[in-house]
């Protein structure tokens, strides 16, 4: 081989080399929020809030929240719910197909001036003015936000926003979990409700029970609406993804989808040899003082972290520590 024919070789070598890359391309950042700074949170908004009462806000707040239910299943009506770090709210508006705007993971910014404060039945929302329902002098409700402003007032944002929810067991969830997402594991609906639908095809909405297998239950509401109305419970365990609410002193979930329901395992007490693993915490929630029972079925895993072995326990007992 000639030298020149080597040094052409070696340079379209180098050339080609160059041209590899050997990093990604990053995707483009596309930022679509609005350009203004929140200076109020959903908790700030709920302090100006008499229960049963309604108040217009006067002031131009702005309020940085993500949506975490959409209408787009028909659980919910003409409202979406949204939620910051803070806190949730159910959002009325006076349309439908809201999803298409806001769907659940939209960051929106919320202007809060002309918007009116209220509750229902103990669950806070937000609109805009009200009526009197059947022209009932006492029966006076809350507006919602009319389809033609509601884009200057509910600000659409970025999509895709991560939807974290809350994990605990029914007791653990409090009035400050109002509106906002949460997950409840090892819960079955209750052995009353199997062979249902998640709508008794009558009323507006229909209430059934989801228990965990130490008893402590709480309240599903299905709207006759939704598209998983006619369709039967599962009448396994597992967990659930739902938007915490409450309708005077009763706790309820309301699912986005029904894709958020996956009860695919055994029932509290079948398989397993016949025990159900449970969590300390959920044996520690059993205790109100004195002797008592955990009841059967039940078994716990975890570490001992302490034992009898330097003598400051009793050698009847043991520490037991469970990660989370």
């Amino acid at each position: 081989m000639n030298i020149s024919k080597l040094i052409f070789i070696l340079t379209l070598f180098i050339g080609i080399s160059a041209c590899v890359k050997t990093e990604f391309d990053e995707p483009p950042y596309n930022d679509n929020d609005p350009k203004l700074n929140a200076n109020f949170s959903i908790k700030d908004l709920k302090k100006l809030h008499k229960s049963g009462k309604y108040e217009t806000v006067n002031d131009d707040y702005i309020i940085k929240a993500v949506v975490i239910a959409d209408d787009k299943s028909g659980n919910y009506y003409k409202t979406i719910v949204v939620q910051d770090s803070t806190g949730g709210m159910e959002v009325k508006i006076n349309g439908t197909g809201l999803f298409a705007t806001y769907p659940a993971g939209r960051r929106v910014y919320i202007k809060t001036k002309g918007m009116t404060l209220g509750d229902y039945n103990g669950n806070f929302q937000v609109g805009m003015g009200t009526y009197l329902n059947n022209n009932n002098p006492d029966d006076e409700r809350l507006s919602g936000i009319r389809p033609e402003i509601m884009e200057t007032v509910l600000l659409p944002g970025s999509l895709n926003q991560p939807l974290v929810p809350k994990k605990g067991p029914i007791s653990s969830f409090t009035s400050a979990d109002y509106n906002t997402l949460v997950e409840l594991d090892s819960v079955e609906f209750n052995k009353t409700e199997l062979g249902k639908n998640f709508s008794d095809g009558v009323n507006s909405g229909t209430n059934r029970i989801i228990e965990e297998c130490e008893g402590n239950t709480i309240l599903l509401r299905s709207s006759l609406y939704a598209d998983f109305a006619g369709d039967s419970v599962p009448s396994g365990r597992g967990n659930i993804v739902a938007v915490l609410s409450v309708f005077g002193s009763d706790k309820q979930l309301y699912l986005r989808d029904k894709a958020d329901i996956n009860f695919g395992g055994d029932r509290c007490g079948q398989g397993g040899g016949g025990t159900t693993l449970v969590t300390i915490q959920s044996i520690r929630d059993l205790y109100s003082g004195g002797a008592s029972t955990a009841g059967k079925d039940k078994k716990i895993k975890g570490i001992v972290i302490s034992d009898a072995t330097g003598n400051n326990l009793d050698s009847k007992n043991a520490v037991v520590y469970q990660p989370g």
